[in-house]
């Protein structure tokens, strides 16, 4: 039996973060403690978004998520049950389907906010 996408998701996960050096691995978490880009929410105004989290990550907590969502008044936040920190390799087809709704969102979006050019008798 195959194992599932999950277990594949999670050893991937696994070997990616042993073969990191330590070193590097703290670095990072400490980098992370401190990093806040709360100040660029505003550049994304009110164009479609899409916060995709897992309601089990203990990275980012999915309270980062929700407050985030709150912030964006055309986002979408995707809270994948049970889903940990790599959302994209635990739940490919979630991650998918959700990009494919973006998508369709981005575009609707982009033909009610663009400038339209009358080329008749142009």
């Amino acid at each position: 039996m195959a194992p599932s996408s999950g277990l594949r998701a999670a050893a991937t996960s696994y070997e990616m973060v042993h073969a990191t050096p330590i070193a590097t691995v703290a670095a990072f978490l400490r980098d992370l403690r401190l990093y806040d880009a709360s100040a660029a929410v505003g550049a994304l105004g009110r164009i479609p978004v899409s916060i995709m989290c897992g309601t089990r990550d203990r990275v980012t907590p999915i309270l980062h998520s929700q407050q985030l969502a709150a912030l964006l008044p055309n986002a979408e936040l995707v809270a994948v049950a049970g889903g940990r920190h790599m959302v994209g390799l635990e739940q490919p087809q979630v991650v998918g389907e959700a990009l494919d709704r973006l998508l369709v969102r981005a575009q609707t979006y982009h033909r009610e906010h663009s400038p339209t050019t009358d080329l008749v008798g142009a």
